[in-house]
């Protein structure tokens, strides 16, 4: 999946948040999760491609250190936070699981950047109802048989569906 973000001047901090929640990040599941989050593979991956530099001016994204490997209530108490800085043609990956969230755009201009998302081929993100695909009957008989599976679960709303 791909998408962008525009912060606009003047935009102020953004919530601090994950992309999704925790693969088993249910309280009944996981009690003492601190010890079973750092066994957990990453399932899901973004890269960031600023248009223009991210810097205290322009803004930037503020990452919880650590926080993919701790629970959530624990991040804001025991995880310190780093604001990458970037120049023209740099790039940011950041795995999924880590608490995050846009900074202040205190400059003049806007502050677009584009990203992209890499995800296990276990992974089906459905909380996010922008990911589904619309392909026509024709297009679809293209796709290698034994590749369809890649998208057969995000087909909603489209000829297979029906």
């Amino acid at each position: 999946f791909f998408g962008s973000v525009t912060y606009y001047s003047g935009s102020p901090d953004q919530h601090t948040h994950l992309n999704n929640p925790h693969i088993f990040d249910q309280p009944d599941v996981y009690e003492g999760g601190e010890k079973i989050l750092p066994l957990l593979p990453p399932y899901a991956l973004s890269v960031s491609i600023p248009l223009v530099p991210l810097n205290e001016t322009n803004g930037s994204t503020r990452m919880f250190l650590g926080s993919h490997l701790t629970t959530l209530k624990d991040v804001r108490r025991n995880c310190e936070y780093s604001h990458p800085q970037t120049d023209l043609g740099d790039c940011v990956f950041m795995d999924w699981r880590v608490v995050h969230g846009g900074t202040a755009n205190c400059s003049d201009n806007i502050r677009p950047v584009i990203y992209l998302e890499y995800f296990r081929h276990w992974y089906r993100d459905v909380l996010n109802p922008k990911k589904h695909i619309l392909i026509s009957p024709e297009e679809y008989a293209k796709i290698p048989e034994e590749k369809r599976y890649l998208i057969d679960w995000s087909l909603e709303n489209s000829f297979k569906n029906s």
